[in-house]
């Protein structure tokens, strides 16, 4: 952030700058008394004023359109600069946007006011969208588990409300967390992977599965501590490469990744004998999640809904056309997927929608994104960015959705038990959150 900062500040007095530069140009050439407009000087610094308002104008709509629609990996690269320096010369515009959960278009029109040389009005306009768009908290105890991991945490597996594996990645370095006193702390299995991990399974044996960037396959069979590297280098297509982001196993044999990148292309990398070989199968959309009902299998993403009912072969189906971050199964006939424009869906077991829960956002509200969603028994709950939380204690049929968890990006979350659920963010930190 301090990098962040000193960009804002630069970029902040190059605009200011600007504006004094123009200002003593019209006062120089005399502008009010004989608008000498062939004057080379006034025309000038007048065209560098007006070219750099309009660049800096441009470059905000750009930023927050695309945070706006952008995954949450795009988001981190645009505000928090997380991998990434092509978009270091941020304007504190992005900042504000994200910290204040603003819509693109609200921010937009916030800053219009001062690039118009309106400061009173944009003064006025901004304390407007801060009290009407200011985020709602949610009372919620919590525990912040700081580990010795600087990565971000992206997925967990149970095996019990005990045992609980993680796993992570930044800048191309992945690692592999264990707990055994349910998620109070950590140790670090293994930090030898070249590819940042994205999902993981550990079954009682001690095998288990890690998904990688660019469709790479990890295995162990102790348990987490030595990890081998399984890659198809003739089966998967270049353009299907991508992040293996949830992992799904119906037993021993059968088991499957879904996968994508940045709204492009998805897949499903899945295998019928344990692992021992793997096949895809291709999407022209990005795919974040899959889960098992009584008629089969569901996967869910950018704007698609897939269903393999009565083979391991997906096909879309028509559904409510949104970003699906998160799929969990209430009982073997209700299905809950959450989506990263804010919505919370209930669906039955052929993904057939049966009601909208909550779909907040729009063009001028505040913006709710949800990444992750667990549930057990009657408990659900589903979390996001700037640590949004939305539970529901009777299987869906109320939800309490708010601010908590300091504001911190939640990746993935598990309820380990009724009582407690266990949340995992960046920078290798955890929550646990008491529901009851």
């Amino acid at each position: 952030m301090l990098q962040s900062t000193i960009t804002t500040a630069v970029i902040s007095t190059l605009f200011i700058l600007t504006q004094v530069v123009g200002l003593h140009a019209i006062y120089k050439t005399g502008y009010f008394q004989s608008m000498p407009f062939n004057s080379l000087y006034f025309t000038s610094l007048t065209a560098f004023h007006l070219t750099h308002v309009i660049l800096i104008t441009t470059y905000l709509i750009y930023l927050t359109y695309k945070a706006y629609h952008r995954s949450q990996d795009m988001v981190d690269s645009l505000l928090f600069f997380s991998d990434s320096n092509i978009f270091q010369k941020l304007n504190s515009a992005t900042i504000l946007c994200h910290y204040n959960n603003f819509s693109w278009l609200a921010l937009f029109l916030l800053f219009l006011f001062f690039f118009l040389n309106e400061p009173l009005h944009g003064f006025i306009f901004s304390c407007s969208v801060v009290f009407f768009l200011q985020k709602e908290k949610l009372d919620l105890p919590y525990e912040v588990i700081q580990t010795d991991a600087s990565v971000n945490i992206n997925n967990l597996c149970c095996t019990s409300s005990d045992t609980i594996y993680a796993c992570g990645g930044k800048q191309g370095k992945g690692v592999v967390l264990k707990s055994v006193d349910g998620g109070r702390s950590w140790n670090i299995l293994s930090n030898s992977f070249n590819y940042n991990l994205y999902s993981i399974i550990i079954f009682p044996n001690g095998s288990g599965y890690a998904g990688a960037d660019s469709s790479h396959v990890y295995t162990t069979t102790d348990g987490g501590l030595t990890w081998s590297l399984y890659f198809d280098w003739t089966g998967i297509p270049f353009q299907y490469h991508c992040p293996l982001r949830n992992v799904y196993f119906a037993n021993a044999d059968t088991g499957f990744f879904a996968g994508g990148h940045f709204f492009d292309r998805g897949i499903i990398y899945y295998t019928t004998d344990g692992g021992v070989n793997w096949h895809t199968q291709g999407f022209e959309h990005e795919l974040r999640a899959i889960c098992q009902t009584k008629e089969g299998f569901i996967s869910a993403g950018y704007g698609a809904l897939l269903t393999a009912f009565s083979s391991t072969t997906f096909s879309l189906i028509d559904g409510e056309n949104d970003f699906y971050t998160g799929l969990t199964i209430v009982n073997p006939d209700k299905v809950f997927a959450c989506s990263y424009n804010g919505g919370l869906y209930e669906m039955d077991r052929k993904a057939t929608l049966i009601k909208t829960h909550h779909k907040p956002n729009n063009v001028i509200s505040s913006r709710e994104h949800f990444l992750c969603i667990d549930a057990r028994n009657e408990n659900i709950i589903a979390c996001g960015l700037s640590g949004i939380v939305s539970m529901s204690t009777n299987a869906g049929e109320s939800f309490d959705t708010g601010y908590s968890l300091n504001q911190n990006r939640v990746n993935a979350v598990k309820l380990l038990n009724d009582s407690i659920a266990l949340a995992a963010g960046d920078a290798g930190r955890f929550f646990i959150i008491k529901i009851k």
